[in-house]
């Protein structure tokens, strides 16, 4: 996922200023409600189910935690990787032409 990347290699520079062109919100779609929103819901109500609540039982506390976990929380993950990501590829951006010899 590029919101980890380790910003020292030019191939996760690259993959990075391929995800910016992408774009913000089709970042926070993956990143943010598909890649943690929606699997943190499932992940609690599937430890709800584990400690005895029965599925019938399951249904709108799912729904509330769709909502919740993975619509609002999972925006609210993927801005802030966005931010955070933004800020580290800036400073090893910096840092790549500070190092590069003058023409």
């Amino acid at each position: 996922m590029a919101a980890y990347l380790n910003f020292k290699s030019k191939k996760n520079l690259k993959r990075w200023t391929d995800t910016r062109k992408r774009g913000f919100w089709p970042f926070v779609v993956k990143a943010g409600i598909l890649g943690w929103g929606i699997p943190v819901s499932f992940l609690v109500t599937g430890l709800d189910w584990y400690q005895g609540v029965p599925l019938n039982e399951l249904g709108v506390p799912l729904a509330i935690r769709l909502v919740l976990f993975g619509l609002l929380g999972g925006v609210a993950f993927g801005a802030t990787m966005w931010k955070f990501s933004q800020y580290q590829y800036a400073k090893a951006a910096a840092n790549a032409n500070k190092s590069e010899p003058a023409a």
